[in-house]
């Protein structure tokens, strides 16, 4: 298993263990149950977007029809923001049948303490690969863009505990992806079978280092579209992608029942 310096967290170079793309010809196909268009996005189009210079900008269209939310951190009152978060999130007002998996990006912003001491750009190639995702799933799950400013980034804040108790996940800085689904296959929940509810199931800290990147963090196996095929769009029936919020950034493939046995 190659060791690949991709992505950028919380001010850090941080190695991500994957498969050596260029070299095993397993990892260059996508294992996705969705439609990968021959259309995919491209560098150029990377290239562009990353030219917009902000995660708003980038996401400007998408605010705009409506296919990703957006919501803001209020640092004067972090319980109604948690209360926001929670309602699109969690989906109570609707029936169990109706709800749908959700992907959380969560990010800093461009203000003073992140254009000083964090590489602004991770958000952006972050933002990027939630578009995509949009893009290719449409309405199997929602998306929502939270942000979160630092206050002190030494610490994090108010990342971890704080926002924690406000918005009932562990997130520990930006930029990250969260994702929710109404059933854990690691607990023995299936689609099938669950509570209804939806709950946490996994969080990705970081963002790509290099904009070449991004593309391999979407496509090839252990990457985006197998993350979320396999936890909650179309189960395989044979493992589960997580990464768990580690450091250095490792997904890994969580065997939970074999087709063999």
């Amino acid at each position: 298993m190659g060791i690949r310096n991709l992505l950028y967290s919380g001010g850090l170079a941080l190695a991500l263990a994957i498969p050596a793309y260029a070299q095993d010809n397993e990892t260059k196909q996508s294992t996705s149950q969705v439609d990968v268009k021959k259309d995919q996005i491209t560098e150029e189009e990377i290239e562009e977007l990353m030219k917009r210079g902000s995660v708003d900008e980038i996401l400007k269209e998408d605010y705009e029809n409506g296919t990703i939310e957006h919501l803001v951190y209020d640092h004067e009152n972090p319980e109604e923001s948690g209360k926001s978060y929670k309602k699109f999130v969690f989906q109570e007002d609707l029936k169990p049948e109706d709800r749908k998996p959700v992907l959380v990006m969560f990010y800093s912003g461009d203000n003073d303490i992140s254009k000083k001491e964090f590489v602004a750009e991770a958000q952006f190639r972050e933002a990027i690969i939630l578009k995509e995702i949009e893009t290719l799933y449409g309405n199997k799950m929602n998306s929502l863009v939270f942000k979160v400013p630092y206050t002190d980034i030494k610490k994090a804040s108010p990342y971890g505990v704080p926002l924690e108790k406000a918005i009932g996940t562990f997130v520990r800085g930006s930029p990250s992806l969260t994702l929710y689904g109404q059933f854990d296959l690691l607990k023995e929940e299936t689609p099938e079978k669950n509570d209804g509810r939806i709950k946490h199931l996994d969080t990705l800290f970081g963002g790509p280092k290099e904009n070449r990147f991004i593309i391999q963090w979407i496509y090839p196996k252990l990457g985006a579209i197998d993350w979320l095929d396999s936890n909650v769009i179309e189960p395989n029936g044979e493992y589960a992608v997580r990464i768990n919020n580690s450091s250095p950034i490792k997904p890994v493939k969580i065997v939970y029942n074999s087709k063999n046995d």
